[in-house]
C-alpha cells in the first residue's frame, strides 16, 4: 500500500472516529445534554460554554490536530440568540509553545486588548450571519526559498479565497522588528506578574509594527488589495455599500498578533459551517505548516459542518421554543388586556365622555385627572408587553418558563 493509500486510510479512520465520539455525545443524558446546554446558552452563556465545550474536547482533541498535522485549532459556536459567537473549545500540538500560545490567548482578552482598539475582525467577518459563506485563507511563507503549494483547483462550493502576504517578507526592515517582536513574546510569556502592563507593551509594539508595514507603499498596497478582496467575496448583496467589511488596519494587526499564537505556521484557515439554510455562522480557525492538500481540505470542511449540524438544530430548535412561547405570552396578555381594559375601562370611559359631549356638558378636572392616569397606564402596559415580547432576555422570571 502506498503512501497515498496509507492516508487515506487515516483520514477515513478519522471522520469515523469523529462519528463515534459524536454518537456518544448525542446520547449523553438520554439526548438532553446537548438541548439542555444550547437552551442555557440564552440564560447562563458561560456555564453553557463551559460544559458543552467540556463535552466538546473528544470529539476532536486529538484526532484532528494528529490526522491534519495541524498547530493549533479553535472551535467557534454561534448563539442565534444573542446573535453572537463563543469560544467553545481551541487547543494546541505538542510542538507549539503553551506558554506563548496561553500568553497571546490572555491578550487576547485582557482590557489592554480592547483599549487600544484591538479587535478580531476575521471572526466577526467570517463567523456571522450577515456575510457570504466562504472559506478564507491566510498564507505567509517562513522561507523564501520554499513558498506554498496554493495553486490548486477545488469545487466551486469549497472553494476558499486566499490571500498571500508573503511580500511582506520583502519589505526592508519590517523582518527586524518582527524578530524583535517575537524575542519580546519569547521573554515574557512565562511571566506571570504585571501582565497588562507587558500586555500593553505588547499592544504599542504590534501597533508600531502595523504602521510601519502600512507606511511602505508595498505594504500599504498589499493590505488595501486585501481588504478589497474580502469585502468582494464576502459582502452580501443587502450590505452597507459605502463602508468596507475590514480596514488595512485592522487587518494588519489581526495578522500579525495570530502570527505569534506561534512562530511556525504559515496557512491559517477560517472554515465557516453553514448555519441550515442561512449564511456561514460557527466554525473553526486552525493554523498549519503548509496549504492542506485537496483530500484533507474536503474531508475537514465535512467534518466542521458535521460537527457543527447538530449544535445548529439544537439552536434552531431553541430558537423555535423560545419565539413560540413569545407568541404565547403575548397573546395572553394582549387578550387580558383587550377583556379588563378595553371592555370595561375604556368602553366606560368612551361613553361617558360621548354622552357629556351629546349633552354638551364640560368634563370636569377631575375627569380629565382620570383619563390621564388611565392614559399613562395603558402607554406603560404597551411598554411592558414590547418588553416581554421584544427584550424578554433581561426579564429573570422567564427562566421558569424555559
Amino acid at each position: 500500500m502506498g503512501k497515498g493509500d496509507d492516508r487515506s486510510v487515516k483520514l477515513i479512520d478519522c471522520f469515523e472516529t469523529v462519528e463515534m465520539q459524536f454518537a456518544e455525545l448525542m446520547q449523553k443524558e438520554d439526548g438532553n445534554f446537548l438541548y439542555r446546554n444550547i437552551g442555557e446558552l440564552f440564560h447562563h452563556p458561560e456555564r453553557a460554554v463551559t460544559e458543552l465545550g467540556r463535552a466538546f474536547k473528544p470529539l476532536v482533541d486529538p484526532i484532528l490536530l494528529n490526522t491534519f498535522m495541524g498547530n493549533w485549532m479553535a472551535f467557534l459556536l454561534w448563539n442565534n440568540l444573542s446573535k453572537s459567537y463563543h469560544l467553545l473549545y481551541d487547543y494546541r500540538s505538542h510542538r507549539i509553545s503553551k506558554e506563548r500560545y496561553l500568553f497571546i490567548g490572555g491578550f487576547l482578552d485582557s482590557e489592554q486588548f480592547q483599549e487600544k482598539g484591538f479587535i478580531e475582525p476575521m471572526t466577526e467577518i467570517i463567523f456571522q450571519d450577515h456575510t457570504k459563506n466562504k472559506v478564507l485563507v491566510f498564507t505567509w511563507s517562513r522561507d523564501k526559498q520554499r513558498p506554498l503549494n496554493i495553486k490548486r483547483e477545488f469545487p466551486e462550493e469549497i472553494a476558499p479565497v486566499v490571500i498571500s502576504f508573503d511580500p511582506l517578507n520583502d519589505l526592508p526592515d519590517i523582518t527586524e522588528l518582527f524578530e524583535d517582536l517575537d524575542r519580546f513574546i519569547s521573554l515574557n510569556c512565562y511571566k506571570v506578574d504585571n501582565r497588562e502592563v507587558i500586555f500593553g507593551q505588547l499592544a504599542s509594539r504590534i501597533q508600531l509594527l502595523s504602521e510601519r508595514i502600512l507606511t511602505h507603499p508595498r505594504g500599504q498596497r498589499l493590505f488595501e488589495e486585501a481588504a478589497e478582496k474580502i469585502d468582494h467575496n464576502f459582502r452580501t448583496d443587502d450590505g452597507d455599500k459605502d463602508s468596507k467589511i475590514i480596514t488595512p488596519e485592522l487587518l494588519c494587526r489581526s495578522l500579525i498578533w495570530n502570527r505569534f499564537f506561534d512562530e511556525k505556521w504559515q496557512s491559517l484557515y477560517y472554515i465557516p459551517a453553514r448555519f441550515l439554510a442561512k449564511n456561514a455562522v460557527s466554525g473553526i480557525v486552525c493554523a498549519f505548516d503548509d496549504f492542506l492538500k485537496e483530500r484533507e481540505y474536503f474531508v475537514l470542511t465535512q467534518i466542521v459542518n458535521r460537527v457543527f449540524s447538530i449544535f445548529h438544530f439544537a439552536l434552531y430548535r431553541q430558537e423555535y421554543v423560545l419565539y413560540a412561547l413569545r407568541s404565547t405570552i403575548a397573546a395572553i396578555m394582549s387578550r387580558n388586556m383587550s377583556h379588563n381594559i378595553g371592555s370595561h375601562s375604556l368602553a366606560y370611559l368612551t361613553n361617558d365622555i360621548r354622552n357629556k359631549i351629546e349633552r354638551q356638558e364640560p368634563i370636569d378636572e377631575y375627569e380629565a385627572e382620570d383619563a390621564v392616569k388611565l392614559i399613562e397606564y395603558l402607554k406603560a402596559r404597551m411598554d411592558y408587553l414590547a418588553e416581554i415580547t421584544n427584550y424578554w432576555r433581561e426579564n429573570p422570571w422567564l427562566n421558569q418558563l424555559t
